[in-house]
């Protein structure tokens, strides 16, 4: 069931337009938009996670990315369910533990190529 509800939680695509359109190529964007992103492909079956998370809205990180989703709450790193952009470069949405690709990932490049793929 929380894996559903965090799925489809609205939070997760709050300001979301307005990102990909100010940070990412129109190519890309018009992917997006032809996408309409609304919900997550599902978490990996193995995603146990024992430190509790909680959500974090769009921030950018040393590496110049910007990130909304789940974050560890004891170190604040993406884990769980999340948006990264790449600006001028990608974005993709999908899972990460201890911000590290894990599960399956939705990625839409600055030409307008998406990969769907996963990581372990």
């Amino acid at each position: 069931m929380l894996n559903e509800m965090a799925a489809s939680d609205p939070r997760f695509f709050v300001g979301l337009d307005e990102m990909v359109r100010q940070h990412m190529p129109e190519k890309a964007y018009s992917v997006y938009k032809k996408e309409s992103f609304k919900q997550f492909l599902p978490r990996p079956s193995d995603d146990d996670h024992p430190t509790p998370r909680r959500f974090q809205r769009w921030a950018m990180n040393k590496d110049f990315e910007w990130y909304q989703g789940e974050i560890n709450s004891e170190s604040g790193m993406p884990d769980g369910l999340g948006i990264y952009i790449l600006p001028g470069e990608l974005i993709t949405f999908g899972h990460r533990v201890k911000d590290k690709l894990h599960g399956q990932m939705v990625t839409i490049y600055d030409d307008g190529l998406k990969k769907v793929g996963a990581f372990k």
